[in-house]
């Protein structure tokens, strides 16, 4: 399901215009510490899902520590491929997942990522659990693969993300811009 470049339609020399890739922290507890007072709803990330996508993302991978825990997980999963999200990825450690979660995975065609451990490399031969769990989800349908876990806070030191300071969600963005 992964394109392999998810730029293939656009001229090597073209810039990138709009949004490519949607990280969708799902969580408990706000990222960032308290910029929110209460953590976010599945109504709230929809409209994060909605509004990436009106921007032309066309690829969400949703993350965070609990994302596959998150009980909003398989209706923002069909909400994305509703909307016209043609990728849809999970990060995950290789811990067993529910069979309903699997089943929700086949039927839109999420793809998993089994995270590595931090500092942990990429190998030829895939840990036991993660080649357990590679074995699991292709008997279940689902497409995945062994990387490293996103991590946002590399994006936020000097020259990760050119001084880039997490300033809330695209949702909070839109109503104080109105």
């Amino acid at each position: 399901m992964r394109p392999a470049n998810l730029d293939q339609d656009r001229p090597a020399d073209a810039p990138c215009l709009g949004l490519r890739i949607l990280w969708l922290e799902l969580c408990g507890a706000p990222p960032f510490g308290d910029l929110r007072p209460h953590a976010l709803g599945v109504a709230d990330y929809a409209l994060v899902l909605d509004q990436g996508r009106q921007l032309g993302c066309r690829a969400v991978q949703f993350v965070g520590e609990d994302a596959v825990r998150h009980a909003g997980l398989p209706r923002l999963i069909a909400h994305a491929r509703g909307i016209g999200f043609e990728h849809l990825e999970v990060c995950a450690d290789p811990a067993p997942l529910p069979q309903a979660l699997l089943r929700c995975f086949a039927a839109h065609g999420a793809a998993v990522l089994l995270t590595l451990p931090a500092g942990a490399r990429e190998t030829a031969e895939p840990p036991a659990p993660h080649a357990r769990m590679l074995r699991l989800l292709a008997a279940a349908g689902v497409a995945a693969r062994i990387g490293p876990r996103p991590v946002l806070e590399e994006w936020m030191t000097p020259g990760g993300g050119a001084g880039l300071r997490p300033v809330g969600t695209v949702a909070d963005a839109s109503l104080s811009a109105g």
